[in-house]
Order: C-alpha cells, then structure tokens, then sequence
C-alpha cells in the first residue's frame, strides 16, 4: 500500500472525505511499522469499501491473506464486499 494510494483515492468516483483519508494513510503509517497487524487491514478495507472503492478493498484482504489466510474476519468482510455490502 504506497502513498500514491492518498492521491488515487482523491480521484475516485465516490470521494472519501479527508478524514476517512488521513485514517487510511494513518494505518498504512502503522502498518508499515507493523506489516502483520491484520486488524489495521482490516480497517483499509472497510474504509475503501465504505466510499465505493471495492477493488482496492479487495486487493487490500489479498494482501492481509497472506499474513493469515484463514482469519474469520477477513472471510466476512470479503464476501460482503463481493455481494455489494
């Protein structure tokens, strides 16, 4: 997750606002420092989902899958995401 991820966002068709934002860029901060702490991407997701960017909601569960390929909560969140949730 890079920080051209801030400037994609800003031109997506659904536009978050700044506060969801600087969320997103704080737990790419964290998760830099802490690239296996599957809660804070779990948050991304859920962020990038809420404003309609699904694609990246889903890269990002690609990702987290890699840390725990099993874990409930990713499942979840994936499979509402799919069905447009």
């Amino acid at each position: 997750i890079s920080q051209n991820r801030f400037n994609q966002v800003l031109g997506a068709s659904t536009e978050a606002p700044p506060e969801t934002l600087s969320q997103i860029e704080n737990w790419n901060s964290y998760l830099q420092k802490y690239p296996s702490y599957l809660p804070g991407y779990l948050e991304i997701a859920t962020l990038e989902n809420s404003y309609g960017n699904k694609e990246e909601a889903l890269k990002i569960i690609f990702k987290a899958k890699t840390i725990n390929p099993n874990d409930n909560q990713l499942k979840l969140l994936e499979e509402q995401i799919n069905k447009g949730n």
